[in-house]
């Protein structure tokens, strides 16, 4: 039992160490740049934009999503959006359609790129509509996002510096109720809040595609999402790695603003919940960045070192109590990074819920992780 244990603390103190680390680069990064505020408009640069949306099934959602564009404060003539339907079996085209005809002042298109539903794919539709758009810069978010009326125009600011390419912006859940949804809620701004404040430290390695620009012709010179198509999520992050490779991280910033913030729903139920983490986690496979590496191993052995001791505990008790002190110490690193995210996202009541959080963490990561690398995963059904 003591070379047994002897193994655990070997893979708990280096991760424990090394996550400490990555956490307190990714806060500072966030602090500094909430001190940014907003970017000054400039109304003689008014690029022209796309807005990008791929849908497949979501006629709850659209009509939500295009009510929002069409209230966008950007300059209608230099904007356009583009939905993408990809193989939905629902009503989500015949709605759009129906926008489009009811609002004629609005630049709206819909694309039904031809095929079978079992070709069809979120990257695909991506594609699809990158290359139908006229737009100096490509903007993406889901059809089950809501957005501010300043959305087009906070996104847009940051390319007006020739040497940015791609922007990630700030999203959150709302309509948050019960524990499963306070959970993910929590988690999510977790992983935002780390990737926005990477991004300022100089070691961007995640973002998110419901609230993303970039150039289009940045994307073409990528080739999009060439090489790694076998991946079903990943879209956003395999992006950005692309462009940090090729331009550097330099050329990648974050919205560190309340006008940039998109909205989505949670998971509505846990089966639901952990199919969409699991895909997310796949993608990981794929990962060829440093950073992301390093980041996706520490976080994965952190907590699989922890979850063994909670189970050793069964058999050796004072094992628990190198549980119950890992939880204490990653509950006192997250906090300060949790506490400016959720005073950004007007969400501060989800720490009510942090240390039963912090508690159910370790399990969630090791099981959707492991999960990850045995299950097959599909972007919608």
């Amino acid at each position: 039992m003591e070379i047994y244990i002897f193994i655990l603390f070997l893979f708990l103190i280096p991760a424990c160490i090394t996550y400490i680390t990555l956490i307190v680069f990714f806060s500072r990064g966030w602090y500094k740049g909430l001190k940014m505020g907003t970017i000054e408009d400039d109304p003689e640069t008014v690029l022209r934009v796309s807005v990008i949306i791929p849908a497949r099934n979501e006629e709850d959602h659209i009509k939500n999503l295009l009510s929002d564009l069409a209230a966008q404060d950007y300059p209608r003539e230099r904007c356009e959006v583009i939905v993408v339907d990809d193989r939905s079996t629902d009503r989500t085209a015949d709605l759009t359609e129906r926008f489009r005809l009811m609002h004629p002042g609005f630049n709206l298109k819909l694309i039904r790129p031809d095929g079978d539903a079992s070709n069809g794919s979120k990257k695909r539709a991506l594609t699809i509509g990158v290359h139908s758009a006229t737009g100096e810069v490509i903007l993406t978010t889901d059809a089950d996002c809501r957005l501010g009326p300043g959305w087009i125009t906070a996104m847009a600011a940051f390319f007006r510096d020739r040497d940015i390419a791609l922007t990630a912006g700030p999203v959150t859940y709302h309509d948050v109720k019960g524990f499963l949804n306070c959970f993910q809620a929590l988690e999510f701004l977790g992983m935002m809040a780390s990737g926005a404040g990477a991004v300022k430290a100089g070691m961007p390695f995640i973002c998110n595609g419901a609230n993303l620009a970039y150039r289009r012709d940045t994307f073409l010179e990528l080739r999009g999402f060439q090489g790694n198509e076998k991946y079903v999520s990943g879209d956003d992050v395999f992006l950005m790695h692309g462009i940090k490779r090729k331009r550097g991280k330099q050329s990648i910033c974050f919205a560190f603003t309340k006008d940039a913030l998109v909205k989505t729903v949670p998971a509505q139920n846990a089966k639901v919940f952990f199919r969409q983490r699991i895909r997310w986690a796949s993608k990981s496979k794929g990962y060829q960045d440093s950073t992301a590496l390093l980041t996706t191993l520490t976080v994965f052995f952190l907590n699989l070192s922890m979850v063994m001791f909670f189970l050793t505990g069964f058999f050796h008790p004072p094992a628990f109590l190198v549980f119950a002190g890992a939880v204490l110490i990653k509950s006192l690193t997250d906090l300060p990074l949790l506490l400016g995210v959720t005073q950004f996202t007007d969400q501060r009541r989800l720490l009510r819920g942090y240390l039963l959080f912090q508690l159910l963490y370790p399990f969630y990561v090791v099981t959707t992780g492991i999960l990850s690398l045995l299950l097959p995963v599909n972007w919608k059904r």
